[in-house]
């Protein structure tokens, strides 16, 4: 083979490769994803939506994003609640707990199995909300274990530390 050749066939193979790896989507960013719409869950308040419509909505999105037979730890579920049915009523009920209420997640760090079927995300969930008593926002550690299932990234466990409150955020 000429030099030249086998140079522009290196060249294309490595500029092919540069560009699939821009271009492609990184498991660790489709896991920050998710996390972001387990998030999206507990948004509220969202405008127009009735007790019927966000039960819909998240039963909907948690049967998306939670395997069925999930564990769930949290200190505010106990017993038959520590399952993705007991975080689905946890979610429907939080509007007569708190009037606003945004989800994020922070310092979300990835490590996958070896074979990348499965990974453990651990992050710092931050809860801000308000109610009739005033602003708040609390801390918690968060550890998912997101298994690939059926073509998606699904949490089979999930454990949530207890609150450490934050100071409310300055709004301008």
């Amino acid at each position: 083979m000429d030099r030249r050749v086998a140079l522009g066939v290196i060249a294309g193979a490595t500029a092919l490769g540069a560009l699939a790896y821009l271009f492609r989507t990184r498991e660790e960013d489709v896991l920050a994803r998710r996390l972001r719409e387990l998030g999206e869950v507990a948004e509220l308040p969202i405008a127009g939506e009735s007790a019927s419509g966000r039960a819909a909505r998240v039963t909907r999105a948690l049967g998306e994003l939670i395997l069925p037979d999930a564990v769930i730890r949290a200190p505010e579920l106990s017993g038959e609640r520590q399952s993705r049915a007991g975080l689905v009523a946890l979610a429907v009920e939080l509007p007569a707990l708190v009037e606003t209420a945004e989800l994020t997640f922070e310092h979300v760090e990835v490590r996958f199995a070896e074979h990348r079927d499965a990974a453990r995300v651990q992050a710092d969930a931050v809860l801000t909300f308000t109610d009739a008593t005033g602003a708040y926002r609390e801390r918690r550690q968060v550890v998912c274990r997101f298994v690939a299932a059926g073509g998606a990234w699904r949490v089979a466990g999930l454990e949530v530390g207890p609150a450490e409150d934050l100071p409310p955020e300055a709004r301008p």
